[in-house]
């Protein structure tokens, strides 16, 4: 029984080991005091150092890059509840990167303490920036939209400013000129009705009917500016 039981452990540890190493995203196991227990080959390939050198080694022993530091839990801080942050650096080549990191203590049980520290690091720098992208053009698009609808409003008013104007232009154009043609009018009536020679009654009536007509068409240039 125990020989079956030892297979049966070593059969499950195989197919964990063989799991954790295939998923396609930085993975690691570390003791309580911090040591390296199991990685995987995309935390390997993070870090450019080989899993038979980082097993058994703390952060702290290994030549990883001072601003990929940040990332790792160094075993001195106590894991406490499951976390998971997204953290910012700036690597080497000054290149902005984002890491979603997402920590949790391994436990037998929940009331158990805790027997090792899990990590998993997964690169979300293209999310990230593309966000920001997005962030940015939409800001960039309300800044717009509300330039335009300034831009706009500004040639409403305008319009409105102008259509007034006009409206009053035409208000006085048609007090100024028709008050002395209709006076021009109505004189001709008046002198029209008393005794005159044919000569001064053609006359006077060619005045009246030449202003009648100029009414007429001044009425009509006036309408139709009232209409456009």
């Amino acid at each position: 029984k125990a020989e079956t039981h030892r297979r049966v452990l070593a059969a499950r540890e195989s197919r964990f080991r063989s799991l954790v190493a295939n998923i396609p995203t930085s993975v690691y196991l570390q003791a309580r005091d911090g040591r390296f227990t199991v990685v995987n080959t995309a935390f390997s390939e993070l870090v450019r150092i080989h899993p038979d050198d980082l097993l058994g080694r703390l952060v702290t022993e290994l030549p990883i890059p001072v601003w990929l530091r940040p990332v790792f839990h160094t075993g001195s801080e106590s894991p406490g509840q499951p976390d998971d942050s997204i953290i910012e650096l700036q690597s080497g080549d000054n290149q902005r990167l984002f890491f979603r990191v997402v920590r949790f203590p391994v436990q037998q049980d929940r009331k158990a303490e805790y027997q090792a520290v899990g990590t998993i690091i997964i690169n979300v720098t293209d999310r990230m920036l593309a966000g920001e992208r997005l962030a940015s053009a939409n800001q960039n698009l309300e800044r717009q939209v509300v330039e335009r609808t300034t831009e706009l409003m500004r040639a409403k008013e305008a319009a409105v400013a102008a259509s007034r104007a006009k409206a009053e232009f035409l208000a006085n154009m048609s007090h100024e000129i028709r008050t002395p043609l209709n006076a021009i009018i109505g004189l001709s009536h008046v002198a029209l009705a008393d005794t005159l020679s044919d000569r001064v009654r053609n006359y006077l009536e060619k005045v009246r009917a030449s202003g009648e007509h100029l009414l007429r068409v001044i009425n009509d240039i006036l309408d139709f500016s009232r209409i456009e």
